[in-house]
């Protein structure tokens, strides 16, 4: 099917209160007649835009004439999009929207942008770096797809790259002194005074991710181990934020974590729930809200006058003590699934110290 121009004829109907946009899509090769498309909205401006976006994902416009935002809207939702999982794509999504549609060669001939257009936006620009590297990915990825359209000769940015080296982030972690504080504190509550203690202190012995710990179900816990191979994301739909369960943040994490004696005790103490989660919230069943744990490890550790963490450092203080037991960084990666090794070591970093210190003074037993 040959395509055509797609100016389009729009009107208003009689008969109803709608606006209606025809655009010629193609030629029948058996008739010779034109193929027409049939666009509604309810206003004229809510008509043009969906006609813009019609044309955008579909190429109705001679290649010499397509523009920087007509390939990449192409590129990011009919090439990218389906690739991306929910939480992801709302990412892509947002640095579409809030930067890249604003450029200021967003509606330039694709053929009339240059390196340096690109590369003076970048660095004029008040935008992140780690946010930057992204849309330089993306930028780069729909150019290449216009090469291989034919759409343009060379991809400007083919020789650019990004690369964004994030300040590696310190967690607070507790003591061996605070953590036992914290488990004895736990152990003493009674379900009314902390809900959440079974949580924090399966957190502390297995080392999960908030979200792949409130996605577990009971029968991913088998013969002392558990199966991590699922994680709850907090993301949009429809204007709402809603909470569902997706695939883990990577293939790394998809793994098997023996979970010690003790917390297997403690959860054979759990009291017995209709809900097939293994912890469910206590009053609908369902996925408890992220922010709740966040909020509340906060606030014991305010209580019981310890340093304060966030959720994620129960995963550090976790990693913390494998190292200071002389657990091997590759056995330590595997059991936090980290994909990337400079990961693991990041944190071994912030406890390097005191394992030196305790090596020194053990050096001691040869002297």
């Amino acid at each position: 099917m040959s395509k055509l121009k797609g100016d389009g004829t729009i009107y208003k109907r009689k008969d109803r209160d709608l606006w209606v946009c025809q655009i010629s899509i193609g030629i029948n090769p058996e008739t010779g007649k034109i193929i027409k498309k049939a666009i509604y909205a309810k206003t004229k401006s809510e008509l043009l835009e969906k006609k813009r976006e019609f044309e955008k994902l579909n190429g109705l416009i001679d290649k010499k004439d397509i523009t920087f935002e007509q390939n990449f809207y192409k590129y990011l939702y009919l090439i990218k999009k389906p690739e991306l999982k929910e939480k992801s794509w709302e990412r892509y999504e947002g640095l579409y929207r809030n930067y890249i549609s604003k450029a200021p060669f967003i509606h330039s001939y694709l053929r009339d942008i240059s390196y340096t257009d690109i590369k003076v936006w970048y660095n004029s620009s008040n935008i992140s770096k780690s946010s930057l590297e992204v849309i330089n990915r993306l930028i780069k990825a729909s150019l290449n797809m216009a090469v291989r359209d034919k759409i343009i000769t060379e991809n400007v940015l083919k020789d650019v790259s990004m690369k964004y080296k994030p300040t590696v982030e310190k967690y607070n972690v507790l003591t061996v002194e605070e953590q036992s504080k914290f488990v004895n504190y736990l152990n003493s509550c009674t379900l009314n005074q902390e809900p959440l203690k079974y949580m924090f202190l399966f957190a502390l012995g297995t080392g999960l991710r908030l979200g792949e710990i409130l996605a577990l179900e009971k029968t991913d816990i088998k013969d002392n181990t558990v199966t991590v191979n699922k994680s709850v994301h907090r993301i949009k739909k429809d204007g709402k934020y809603v909470q569902e369960t997706t695939t883990t943040k990577t293939t790394a994490s998809i793994r098997q974590v023996p979970i010690p004696q003790n917390i297997i005790h403690a959860l054979s103490d759990m009291p017995k729930s209709d809900s097939k989660l293994l912890f469910p919230d206590e009053k609908t069943g369902s996925f408890i809200f992220t922010n709740r744990p966040l909020k509340r490890i906060l606030s014991l550790c305010d209580k019981l006058n310890i340093t304060r963490i966030t959720f994620h450092g129960l995963r550090h203080t976790y990693a913390t003590r494998l190292f200071e037991l002389n657990v091997q960084i590759k056995t330590v990666q595997k059991l936090m699934g980290h994909s990337d090794i400079q990961t693991t070591m990041n944190i071994y970093t912030h406890v390097m110290q005191n394992v030196i210190d305790d090596a020194i003074e053990n050096l001691n037993n040869f002297l």
